[in-house]
């Protein structure tokens, strides 16, 4: 990548998965959100993703690690974690918010506080072997312009 092409385009908050229509949980404060976990059957996460980077890393944080371990299931991608939740076989799926946003019988309980929530960053640049490395930064420049600001809110991003 040219280094002076790496672009960060926005970030997304990691945010708490419920199913529709799920009466959504009070998680406005770490302590809140701790004992909705433990009083949660099921936490699903894409273990390798960046919501189940941050999970794993939160409950060590907090002190949830043991407290949850029957409670988790890690997935191999957000898009199994969040099917599991919209068919009630979890009560919840840690994603970011953009890719909460995207599944159809799934809503957002809400994002984690402030003091511990984490984010999803995306990234972009220009390879420095492109031949059409001119296109490539426009496109850049677009997807930053002032303009697709709301666009990229409505999926659930902000500047980072």
């Amino acid at each position: 990548m040219a280094a002076d092409s790496r672009t960060i385009l926005a970030r997304s908050g990691i945010a708490l998965g419920i199913r529709a229509g799920a009466p959504k949980p009070d998680i406005r404060t770490t302590d809140a959100v701790k004992r909705t976990l433990l009083a949660s059957k099921s936490i699903t996460y894409a273990k390798e993703g960046a919501g189940g980077v941050f999970f794993t890393d939160f409950m060590q944080k907090v002190g949830l690690t043991e407290g949850l371990k029957s409670t988790v299931r890690p997935t191999a991608s957000g898009e199994e974690a969040s099917a599991a939740v919209v068919r009630g076989e979890a009560d919840f799926a840690v994603l970011p918010m953009s890719e909460l946003l995207t599944i159809r019988g799934l809503e957002v309980a809400g994002t984690f506080p402030p003091d511990v929530q984490g984010y999803a960053v995306m990234v972009a640049g220009v390879s420095a072997r492109s031949m059409r490395g001119a296109v490539a930064r426009d496109l850049i420049k677009f997807v930053m312009a002032p303009a697709a600001l709301p666009v990229l809110k409505k999926r659930g991003m902000e500047r980072g």
